[in-house]
C-alpha cells in the first residue's frame, strides 16, 4: 500500500485477507469478519503470553515451540469486523500485516505497556488498541483515526472484544490537520473532549502501524510525535511494511516511501529539542520474538522505536 504506486480509485487487498478466509457478517452492514482464536499459555488470564491462530488455519503452533506446546492452552477468541478490497482512502477498514507485528510485540513485551496511558494513531479497525488494552493491560488507550466508517468499525471491534470498553476511547485525530477539530460531518461521539486531548498529550506510549506510505504523511506523523514527546520520557513504537515497487523512470525496483521514513528517522536520531532539552533517539528493533498469529512474517515487516528523554 504505497500511494506513490496507486492511482485514484484503485482498490487494494491486504495480504492478511488474501491468506485467510472471512465470513460475511450477518449483523453489520457490508463488513466481513475474521475470528482470531487465541490460546492462552499458562495462567488463565488475558495478560498471559498467548499463541494466536486464525480460525481458518491450523491449530498447531506455527513457530514449533515444544515447551509451550506441552502446556494445555485456554482458548478465547477475538472477532474483527473489517472490509476487504478498498481504495487507499478507506484502507483503514482493512487488517494489515504491520498491525499483526505490533500486536505480537505487545503480547510478548507486555511489561512495557502494563499500566501505561497509550495513544494509537491511524488505528483503523482497532486491533492494536485492543491488544494494548486486553493483553498489554494498559491503563487507558485513546484509539484514533479519521472518517466515520473507520471510526464506527473500530468502535464495534472495541465493544465486542473488551470486557470493559470504557478503557478505550475511539476518537477523531487527523495527522494532516492535527491543530483543527473534527470536521462537521464527523459523528459527535468521536469528537475529542478536553480530557481526551489531555490524555493524548500526556500519553506514555504512542503506537503506529502501517502509517508511513507517503512522504507527506510520514513528515506529519514524526512532527506530531516530536511535539507530543518533547515534554517527557516517552516511547513510540512504529511497525511498517516495506513495499517495493518498480520505478519506471529508474527501470528498477525501489521502496521510496520506506526510504523516506528511514532517512527521516536517521535525522531524528540524536535530535535535541532546544526548547525543552529533550533528547530523541530512534532504533530498529529485533523481530525475532515469536509470532502469535499463524501468518507468515515476511522480511519486509519492520519495527522501530522512538524514545524521548530529558
Amino acid at each position: 500500500m504505497d500511494d506513490q504506486s496507486m492511482e485514484e480509485g484503485d482498490e487494494w487487498l491486504s495480504d492478511v485477507h488474501s491468506a485467510f478466509k472471512s465470513n460475511v457478517s450477518s449483523e453489520e452492514k457490508g463488513y466481513h469478519e475474521t475470528r482470531l482464536c487465541i490460546r492462552l499459555i499458562g495462567p488463565c488470564d488475558e495478560a498471559s503470553k498467548a499463541s494466536v491462530s486464525l480460525e481458518s488455519s491450523s491449530k498447531t503452533d506455527s513457530y514449533g515451540d515444544s515447551e509451550l506446546s506441552r502446556r494445555a492452552p485456554t482458548t478465547t477468541t477475538i472477532m474483527i469486523s473489517h472490509a476487504l478490497e478498498t481504495t487507499l482512502h478507506n484502507a483503514g477498514l482493512q487488517l494489515w500485516m504491520a498491525s499483526l507485528l505490533l500486536a505480537d510485540y505487545i503480547v510478548f513485551h507486555r511489561e512495557l505497556f502494563e499500566g501505561k496511558v497509550i495513544t494509537e494513531f491511524g488505528a483503523g479497525i482497532g486491533l492494536v488498541s485492543i491488544f494494548a488494552a486486553r493483553f498489554g493491560n494498559a491503563k487507558r488507550v485513546v484509539c484514533t483515526d479519521v472518517g466515520n466508517d473507520v471510526l464506527r468499525c473500530c468502535q464495534l471491534n472495541i465493544e465486542r472484544n473488551l470486557e470493559d470498553p470504557s478503557r478505550v476511547a475511539v476518537r477523531h485525530f487527523d495527522l494532516m490537520d492535527a491543530d483543527l477539530g473534527a470536521p462537521r460531518d464527523t459523528d459527535p461521539v468521536f469528537h475529542q473532549s478536553e480530557d481526551d486531548s489531555q490524555t493524548i498529550r500526556s500519553s506514555d506510549i504512542y503506537l503506529v502501524a502501517d502509517l508511513v506510505y507517503s512522504d507527506e504523511l510520514t513528515d506529519e506523523l514524526l512532527q506530531t510525535l516530536i511535539r507530543l514527546m518533547k515534554n517527557g520520557n516517552k516511547q513510540a513504537f512504529l511497525s511498517v511494511e516495506k513495499r517495493v515497487n518498480f520505478i519506471l523512470e529508474e527501470m528498477d525496483v525501489a521502496a521510496p516511501a520506506h526510504q523516506h521514513f528511514v532517512t527521516s528517522l536517521e535525522d531524528l536520531h540524536s535530535y535535541l529539542d532546544d526548547e525543552t532539552g529533550t533528547q530523541f533517539s530512534a532504533e530498529r528493533l529485533s523481530t525475532t520474538f515469536p509470532t502469535v498469529f499463524e501468518c507468515e512474517r515476511t522480511s519486509y515487516l519492520e519495527l522501530w522505536r522512538i524514545t524521548s528523554s530529558y
